[in-house]
């Protein structure tokens, strides 16, 4: 199996609404279709929030290593 190319620079995610970790904001594109630049932005706290839940609720990220966001 090919290797993604976020595979050697990634930064670990987590959902807080639901506390799933990614590998990746690029792996969470790739499951949940939620653009990954919108997930870093509210990691970075660009931005409040990315994508919705299936209740419409916004979903909100953070880097797994809250050192990360500084």
């Amino acid at each position: 199996m090919r290797k993604k190319v976020w595979d050697n620079n990634c930064l670990p995610v987590i959902c807080v609404n639901t506390g799933v970790a990614y590998n990746s904001a690029a792996e969470v594109e790739s499951l949940l279709k939620i653009n990954h630049s919108d997930i870093s932005s509210v990691c970075r706290g660009i931005q409040t929030s990315a994508g919705k839940d299936e209740n419409g609720n916004p979903l909100l990220w953070r880097y797994a290593d809250k050192n990360l966001a500084e």
